[in-house]
């Protein structure tokens, strides 16, 4: 898949809101409210277009995600553009 099929695919609003990607963020979600504390820094290594990040920012003060493709349609801006395996420490956001 070349990256504007990958891009239209992304933006696809039956992709973002398939029974499956709405029930892994809810998981996610639920999962991060039982264990985290509101001051917790999050990170979301793979965050793809942020979207899960936007949904987790109204909770979390510190979430940052991490994505090796630069999407054209990122709805987060905390996003580190980076290979997870190359990403310093301390990288500037």
């Amino acid at each position: 898949m070349n990256n504007v099929d990958f891009d239209s695919f992304i933006e696809n609003k039956e992709t973002k809101n398939h029974w499956w990607n709405m029930a892994r963020r809810n998981i996610l979600l639920s999962i991060l409210l039982k264990y985290a504390k509101e001051d917790d820094k999050i990170v979301d290594m793979g965050c793809g277009t942020g979207y899960f990040l936007s949904k987790a920012n109204i909770y979390f003060k510190d979430i940052i995600g991490v994505e090796s493709y630069k999407y054209s349609n990122f709805v987060y801006e905390n996003i580190i553009i980076s290979d997870v395996t190359n990403t310093p420490p301390h990288a500037k956001r």
